[in-house]
């Protein structure tokens, strides 16, 4: 995730595309989220662990694979390169 923040925080400063920097508002909530996960799992709270896990992977699997991964991946790659070598747009 924070390999992401900084991706889309310099991608967009760089290419003037201000609408990708809400990834980077995401990322710091995951980022932050993941801190808090690991201070709980370090400290040995093994009575909530097995949630923690759980939260943690659906929040973390739905927000950085679903959402930035397909969305992102799919549609700013794969489906722009398609509509590219087509001919349908000039990017």
């Amino acid at each position: 995730m924070i390999l992401s923040a900084i991706h889309h925080y310099c991608a967009p400063t760089i290419c003037q595309s201000p609408w990708r920097l809400h990834v980077v508002q995401v990322s710091i909530v995951l980022i932050i989220y993941s801190l808090w996960y690991l201070l709980f799992a370090a400290n040995g709270l093994i009575l909530y662990l097995q949630k923690l896990i759980s939260i943690f992977l659906v929040v973390t699997g739905v927000v950085s694979v679903a959402w930035i991964g397909i969305f992102e991946g799919g549609y700013n790659y794969f489906v722009k390169n398609i509509v590219f070598l087509i001919g349908v747009s000039e990017l």
